[in-house]
């Protein structure tokens, strides 16, 4: 669940983000960390997803994109059914679009790999080139730390605590 926007059709209401659409009785089980604050602060900066990921970090990116208050298409399984993954990214692009104010961007995350990855990132260099796509931005990172890096000096802040921390 994400608060909304500050202005808009979703001006200050609680909506559902993600993989399922928390309703009813469920959206009362909601944990304060299930939430996004997307409250004045995190709000004048764009939303932000990963889109591709090596499998071999996916757990560790993952946790490092959520404690940053960022979305995730991304799954171990998207390296055999590149179609799937196709329709998760460019959905995960058309709900953070809806949620964002008009002509802000919403930045796709790339962390640089092999295999799969070569042919996801080169649907995310053209997706931008589709129709209604223009809010589009795709940024490519080396890894976790090259992640976090720009995120830090685009000006995005820690919402909680991220499983990376484990890692260092």
């Amino acid at each position: 669940l994400a608060q909304g926007p500050s202005h808009g059709p979703l001006r200050g209401r609680t909506v559902a983000v993600g993989a399922g659409w928390a309703m009813g009785a469920a959206a009362a089980q909601q944990t304060p960390e299930d939430r996004l604050d997307v409250g004045p602060e995190q709000g004048r900066r764009p939303h932000f997803f990963l889109a591709s990921c090596p499998d071999d970090v996916l757990e560790e990116v993952v946790a490092l994109v959520e404690s940053y208050g960022g979305f995730s298409c991304v799954s171990e399984e998207d390296a055999e059914d590149f179609q799937a993954w196709k329709g998760k990214a460019a959905g995960q692009f058309l709900t953070l679009k809806r949620l964002s104010p008009p002509k802000q961007k919403v930045i796709g995350i790339a962390i640089a790999g092999f295999g799969h990855c070569n042919n996801e990132r080169e649907f995310l260099m053209q997706m931008r080139k589709k129709k209604d796509h223009e809010q589009f931005e795709l940024k490519q990172c080396g890894d976790a730390s090259d992640m976090e890096r720009w995120l830090q000096s685009e000006g995005y802040k820690q919402v909680r605590s991220s499983a990376m921390d484990s890692y260092r």
